[in-house]
């Protein structure tokens, strides 16, 4: 894959999973004779590490192979790099652990048991249970995959069965005892978001009011651009935005234009007349040396932008200024979605779309006790509004 850092002069050719010395070399040149370059260096090395997987094999030799398959999937934009670099930090971690003297990865798949993995979560430097469960998560992932090799059978499986043991356990199990303690979702009130959008720097203001009055994840926001060859992703004239990009992060931590999140990211989220003003003004006053890329919202070089950028200089200030208390840019998508709930009579499906959520139930599960609450009040609004009226008729 050849990513252009630019525009027919300068890109970066990604080699990742392919038995080359230097994964990410920068070629310059046009995007053809990049393109050429990148083949013919497949050709004259080997490519996708085969592995030969039996009932013989080891971890090390399967996470090896998992690796290559999950490169792969990350190469057909299945999944992002960032995303399978990090379950290869997972597995690295879980091969490395020692257990009765001898390393996890040195042992034979087909010899683990579930006891060989039960302290796990004790060995990870952040024993957090959402740390513990995605670590295990890709775990238990890898061990579904030495199954689909035929290196285990399913009833083998050690992963399982098995609940980790953590660092904090005690800790864990009061925070289980004082669910009402635990701290709940912020919800951003209307009257707090207009003072903290008044108080804004000219600056930012645009980035916020597109990123709570659209709902759209920070890294969308980054990659969003105007327009390209094929179509333009503000449409004035239909009053919508087409969410179509993502952020990748590449191994050596730089940040492009690339995937989603979900395979239903990709959608048409209707603009509200203030973000339809705000981004009008904004393509007005936005200096031509920054629409080099066509990022709406750029970085003072016209490249991809940084939302902790606007956070730090622009949202926390805001905030601090209106007397608000401080809130996170995924805030400001958690008070779209509260408006959704709360403000309209959008169905559960349409907010799930506008989120860009996987599915339905995700949206359901993540904002449950408000759609509780939402759906209390209105029935409470019904029995009161027709009390009312009764009261009325018999005055």
């Amino acid at each position: 894959m050849v990513y252009p850092i630019i525009e027919g002069k300068k890109y970066r050719l990604d080699f990742r999973g392919y038995d080359i010395k230097k994964q990410q070399p920068t070629f310059y040149g046009t995007e053809e004779e990049a393109i050429a370059f990148q083949n013919a260096q497949i050709e004259q090395t080997k490519m996708y590490i085969k592995i030969r997987l039996d009932r013989s094999s080891t971890v090390d030799e399967c996470i090896q192979a998992y690796n290559a398959q999950e490169l792969s999937a990350a190469r057909r934009r299945e999944l992002t790099f960032d995303h399978a670099d990090k379950k290869a930090a997972h597995l690295k971690h879980f091969a490395d652990v020692a257990f009765e003297g001898k390393r996890l990865g040195d042992y034979k798949v087909a010899k683990l048991m579930p006891k060989d993995l039960k302290y796990l979560g004790q060995t990870y430097p952040d024993p957090s249970r959402q740390n513990v469960q995605r670590r295990f998560g890709t775990i238990k992932t890898f061990f579904k995959f030495c199954i689909s090799e035929n290196v285990i059978e399913d009833r083998n499986d050690p992963a399982k069965h098995v609940k980790i043991t953590l660092k904090g356990e005690r800790r864990m199990a009061m925070a289980k005892t004082n669910k009402a303690e635990k701290k709940k979702r912020r919800r951003i009130t209307v009257e707090e978001m207009d003072a903290i959008i008044e108080c804004a720097k000219d600056q930012y203001r645009p980035h916020i009011i597109t990123g709570a009055y659209t709902g759209i994840r920070a890294g969308e926001q980054c990659a969003l651009q105007w327009n390209d060859d094929e179509e333009d992703y503000i449409d004035f004239e239909e009053n919508r935005i087409h969410v179509a990009w993502g952020v990748d992060i590449l191994e050596d931590k730089s940040r492009i234009r690339g995937s989603l999140k979900t395979h239903n990211a990709d959608r048409f989220v209707p603009l509200a007349t203030n973000v339809r003003i705000a981004l009008r003004e904004h393509k007005m006053n936005q200096p031509l040396k920054l629409r080099k890329e066509n990022f709406i919202f750029p970085n003072k070089f016209g490249g991809l932008g940084y939302h902790r950028i606007w956070l730090k200089y622009g949202l926390k200030r805001a905030c601090k200024d209106a007397g608000v208390e401080p809130c996170t840019w995924l805030d400001l998508r958690h008070f779209y979605a509260s408006v959704c709930i709360y403000n309209t009579n959008l169905n559960l499906e349409n907010i799930a779309y506008y989120m860009g959520h996987a599915n339905s139930t995700v949206t359901e599960e993540r904002y449950a006790e408000w759609f509780e609450h939402a759906g209390r009040d209105k029935q409470v609004i019904e029995e009161l509004d027709a009390a009312f009226a009764v009261q009325g008729e018999a005055a």
